[in-house]
């Protein structure tokens, strides 16, 4: 029920800046970082790549004027993958959401970033395992979890978890996927 008021507010809030710059070619600017979910290239370095921020799906306009980086170097669209973590700094115009900078946060290589809420959770010997978008992450010894607004960086035990918890993780992949630090 809580997530559910963010979503309708977030998208509310969306809707009101969008209809209330139509008339402006630039107008609000806004930031956020997710996951892409689709990419749809129309030109060399132009199109359009679709993240979802709380289950909603945003489609993001990239144009010649767009900044595209990873790693501190410039890429090209072609270069972006679905699944890649990006930050995207934009604003609204009368066709829609444009990217002024989009910044894959994490390379590909092997790390992986999550933000979602926590669907299940069990344990394996000393480690915990919870599941994420259908996704297994395993938490071990080596995790860093801390608790977001807690001011003094208080550490956060994995048996404390649950099912439910909203969580922004990121890790390495291998056989399976480690937490390295996590924020709820």
């Amino acid at each position: 029920m809580k997530y559910s008021r963010k979503i309708i507010l977030t998208f509310s809030l969306l809707l009101f800046a969008f209809s209330s710059n139509l008339a402006v070619a630039k107008g609000a600017e806004i930031k956020f970082s997710s996951l892409v979910s689709a990419i749809s290239q129309t030109d060399s370095n132009e199109g359009t790549v679709t993240v979802s921020i709380h289950g909603i799906d945003v489609t993001v306009i990239i144009n010649a004027d767009t900044e595209i980086e990873e790693s501190g170097e410039e890429i090209d669209l072609a270069i972006l993958s679905v699944g890649d973590f990006v930050r995207i700094n934009a604003f609204f115009s009368d066709v829609g959401i444009v990217a002024d900078e989009l910044e894959v946060l994490d390379a590909r290589s092997e790390q992986f970033r999550f933000r979602g809420l926590i669907t299940a959770t069990d344990s394996l010997g000393e480690n915990t395992i919870i599941s994420i978008m259908g996704v297994d992450i395993y938490v071990d010894a080596s995790t860093d979890i801390t608790r977001r607004g807690s001011g003094d960086g208080n550490s956060v035990a994995a048996a404390e978890l649950m099912t439910g918890d909203e969580v922004n993780v990121r890790g390495v992949a291998r056989t399976a996927c480690f937490w390295r630090h996590a924020y709820m």
